[in-house]
């Protein structure tokens, strides 16, 4: 019998999220299915098994022994969704960058140490009362500082670009209005979307912080776009979320591409559990 390993953490086990929409589905199917914190030790790990990275929510405090411990797991012969080489070059923000440089509309962002400009044509460039510091790995809302465009200015000499490498956005006043759309795709394909919203005086829409989450239908213009970034990128995952939000100009831009980790919000559209579990069966 085939065992699928819902890799989590010991904060958040996939048990305790709508994965176990997912993990249903795949017992039905005939899979020893079992929840993992990312830590445990390597030997605890059956040989042979697949590992689904779904809720490894803390792997950005600890992203050199993540890689380890994923390298480790191939090294034993387990099987990992989505692979390491997405988990690579996904973890780090900086795709945004290239993303951008390849035409792909993205919500403006500058990137100390790696931007061509200075912060001062950057925010010149695109004036916003407040700017969004967000570490370059990371996840969930954690890690950001808002600032004036003064402040960044103030604080930009004194912070290790090395040691904590970030990025930097304009505040959106739009999303309190629009909100954050994820469109959720299942081998290149779209299965389903949501709306997050923030609740009043926040940002950030995760439901850790507030936020509100309903089902939602794509406009052609953003169908469009996600279709684009999963054509380039994630066209062979099993799972991929694009994360888009209306700029101030009112654009639909790309906010983030999530293939390592992303909620895919089964408790929304519990159906789509099945659609993910007969990929997984072409799979494995």
């Amino acid at each position: 019998m085939k065992t699928v390993i819902f890799l989590g953490c010991k904060r958040v086990p996939a048990t305790e999220t709508d994965d176990t929409h997912w993990m249903k589905a795949l017992e039905a199917r005939g899979y020893t299915v079992t929840a993992m914190d990312w830590m445990a030790n390597l030997d605890e790990f059956p040989a042979g098994a697949l590992v689904l990275l779904r809720t490894p929510w803390d792997y950005f405090d600890h992203l050199p022994e993540f890689l380890a411990k994923l390298q480790a797991f191939e090294k034993k012969g387990l099987k990992i969704l989505n692979p390491l080489a997405t988990v690579k070059t996904n973890c780090d923000k900086a795709y945004l960058k290239t993303l951008s440089e390849q035409g792909i509309a993205t919500l403006p962002s500058y990137y100390p140490g790696l931007s061509e400009v200075s912060f001062e044509e950057f925010s010149g460039e695109h004036p916003s009362s407040q700017y969004l510091i967000k570490p370059r790995v990371g996840a969930g809302g954690f890690g950001f500082e808002k600032m004036t465009a003064s402040e960044v200015l103030s604080w930009l000499p004194s912070h290790s670009h090395e040691e904590r490498p970030v990025f930097i956005q304009p505040v959106l006043s739009t999303i309190s209005s629009s909100g954050e759309r994820s469109l959720i795709f299942c081998a290149g394909k779209l299965s389903h979307a949501v709306k997050k919203l923030p609740i009043e005086g926040e940002i950030r829409i995760q439901e850790e912080w507030g936020g509100s989450t309903e089902l939602y239908e794509p406009t052609d213009k953003e169908l469009r776009l996600a279709n684009l970034i999963v054509e380039r990128l994630a066209s062979d995952l099993l799972y991929s979320r694009v994360d888009l939000v209306t700029s101030e100009a009112g654009e639909d831009v790309l906010m983030e591409v999530e293939l390592i980790e992303p909620s895919l919000y089964f408790r929304k559209m519990p159906a789509a559990a099945e659609t993910f579990s007969d990929e997984l069966a072409r799979r494995f």
